[in-house]
């Protein structure tokens, strides 16, 4: 960023008679010089701001000329839809680290905030985590907050997935399952249980945050002690089947449990 100017503008030149020009002094020094250095400096400040966030403003309309470090303690999850329009200057870093044990949510490029405020990530699907101990830099560059550096921290425990197919349910499910989302790559771990009713081949399971796989990832799964497969192709859901041959072989009614370990890119 930019050292202020404006006490440096301010500064009289002498004519040369020693008698016009401002007087360079120690005030002088410190006004022109080295309080607008000081300013530039990047300044820490604590939030505990929760809940949903259009605007968001840790250092409480105060502001600041230089970067900002936000040392973020909330007691519950935060969700971020826009900074608060006081720090939208051209080249300022706004670094968020994670020192609760709650979550952040980052919300892209979303319209519950003004234009000129908004986030912007690689992931677009779903909102970009940061979960304990881990940080997003970003800074503000044509108009916008660009992530640069995100590292989520802690692996996010995901549950509520819906399940789907043809001719086949799944319910009582129990669910352990966690992601990791490092710029547009999902790595996601889970063990499921639950009943089949039905016989479809096909058993689909939404992905964890609404996130939309651009690409196809498959990993084998263990159900009815063999090998299954999974797929993600490109959609809000993966596919689940009973074989490796992707289908050949309906689920069976009855209790099904399998594992997996994949990773897919997402939008």
């Amino acid at each position: 960023m930019p050292i202020n100017r404006a006490p440096f503008n301010a500064l009289v030149d002498d004519d040369g008679t020693g008698t016009t020009g401002t007087v360079w002094n120690k005030a002088q020094i410190q006004s022109v010089l080295l309080d607008q250095i000081d300013a530039l400096q990047a300044k820490a400040v604590t939030s505990t701001a929760t809940g949903n966030q259009t605007a968001f403003d840790p250092t409480g309309g105060a502001g600041v000329d230089g970067d900002l470090l936000v040392q973020w303690q909330g007691a519950s999850t935060l969700t971020l839809y826009g900074m608060s329009s006081l720090f939208g200057v051209s080249g300022k870093r706004i670094t968020i680290v994670n020192q609760s044990s709650s979550y952040i949510f980052v919300v892209h490029n979303s319209s519950s905030s003004p234009s000129g405020t908004r986030f912007y990530h690689p992931t677009t699907s779903g909102p970009t985590p940061i979960a304990p101990s881990g940080t997003a830099v970003y800074i503000y560059l044509g108009g916008q907050w660009q992530l640069i550096a995100h590292e989520q921290g802690q692996w996010i425990g995901s549950s509520g997935h819906t399940y789907s197919g043809s001719g086949i349910t799944f319910t009582g499910v129990s669910e352990q399952s966690r992601y990791l989302l490092r710029g547009a790559t999902l790595h996601w771990t889970a063990s499921i249980s639950g009943t089949i009713g039905g016989s479809g081949a096909v058993l689909n399971m939404s992905l964890p945050n609404g996130y939309i796989a651009t690409g196809y990832a498959n990993s084998d799964l263990l159900q009815y002690g063999r090998a299954g497969l999974l797929v993600c192709n490109g959609a809000a859901t993966m596919q689940i089947y009973s074989d490796l041959a992707g289908g050949a072989t309906p689920f069976t009614a009855g209790t099904l449990n399998f594992l997996f370990n994949i990773t897919v890119s997402v939008q």
